[in-house]
């Protein structure tokens, strides 16, 4: 009996942890550590003003990498004092990225200028996501284990408010500015906030594990990863209702949709594909195979290439959306967590 309740327990707790993106590895932290990268003692191209980049959070490897979207390179890289960045969110002016430090419950505020660290900020316990507001004013921060929803005002860079959510996981800002969506992993529903996080609105029952959220551009459909139920929810924005649900492949972790709004992509970690729904139909029309274990996801801004990030693989997978297949891998090193692009960040 002891027995069982020990490997339920082991079981239970890992489940968890691949959920909300805690780093899995079957060896000790410190072994994976000495494969990190010194990204930031290399010499790197750098940022520069006309080019495009994705930032990608480095978990156990505390530091954050910036990706050139044409040379799919590695162009800069900052160490940071946080530990174990998971969360990603660039501010819509693009000026400063935010990182979600899991493990030292704090932000880590990076000036897109000269790729450097410019303050931390200290918030609840256990940051699992950060997004800023649509007007670029506030930015949301959601505190798992704190079982909080902060909001940091980003011209202080001070938290101003707090709002209880428990197990507040992941955020969806809807575009139109009105609703924050926001996943509660183990209480199995999702928190709808008013626009400015000011008060909580109303609460949707999900399916098992809910786990990241995406927005159509037109604010209508937001999408909801049930992690454990191996489903994806669809969701009526304004209504607060679930339209239909849409079995996918065995634990999806994030959501991405093109800018047209007609294909959207979620991530199965556990099954090693990509499933590509036509979301006028609402149906899986396809499944990308990309071995390994792809997780976070971000789209450039012409919604052309998707990128992936795939933490058994040690980088990112780049998927041609026109042909739905992967057409580069690039490596990083290891525990590559969320990922953002430099442009209307809530879209991930």
């Amino acid at each position: 009996m002891k027995r069982k309740k020990i490997i339920r327990g082991v079981v239970v707790f890992l489940v968890l942890s691949v959920g909300i993106g805690i780093s899995l590895y079957l060896v000790p932290k410190a072994a994976v550590r000495l494969r990190c990268i010194n990204w930031h003692e290399k010499i790197l191209s750098g940022l520069k003003s006309d080019r495009e980049y994705v930032f990608v959070a480095m978990g156990v490897c505390d530091s954050v990498l910036a990706i050139d979207t044409i040379t799919h390179e590695v162009a800069a890289a900052v160490k940071i004092d946080g530990k174990f960045p998971h969360g990603i969110a660039v501010t819509l002016d693009g000026k400063y990225i935010y990182a979600a430090n899991q493990q030292s419950d704090d932000l880590t505020v990076i000036s897109v200028d000269g790729f450097r660290v410019v303050k931390t900020i200290a918030v609840d316990d256990f940051p699992s996501d950060v997004v800023p507001s649509m007007d670029g004013r506030k930015l949301f921060a959601a505190n798992f284990k704190g079982g909080t929803v902060q909001v940091v005002d980003l011209s202080t860079q001070r938290v101003e408010r707090t709002i209880s959510s428990r197990r507040a996981t992941h955020f969806g800002v809807v575009p139109n500015g009105r609703w924050i969506y926001l996943t509660n992993w183990d209480e199995n529903m999702v928190t709808i906030l008013n626009g400015r996080a000011e008060k909580v609105l109303k609460t949707l029952a999900m399916a098992e594990n809910p786990n990241h959220i995406t927005v159509s551009r037109d604010s209508k459909l937001v999408f909801v990863t049930n992690y454990s139920s191996d489903t994806l929810a669809v969701v009526d924005a304004e209504a607060g209702v679930i339209l239909k649900t849409i079995k996918v492949g065995h634990h999806p972790m994030a959501a991405a949709i093109t800018p047209d709004g007609r294909w959207l992509y979620v991530t199965n970690i556990d099954a090693g594909t990509v499933s590509v729904i036509d979301v006028e139909r609402l149906k899986v029309v396809k499944e990308i195979v990309t071995k390994g274990t792809p997780q976070h996801m971000a789209m450039d801004r012409g919604g052309r290439l998707l990128y992936v990030t795939n933490p058994e693989r040690e980088g990112l997978q780049v998927i041609d959306t026109t042909t739905n297949a992967v057409v580069k891998d690039i490596y990083t090193g290891p525990d590559p967590q969320q990922i953002a692009p430099r442009y209307l960040s809530y879209m991930r």
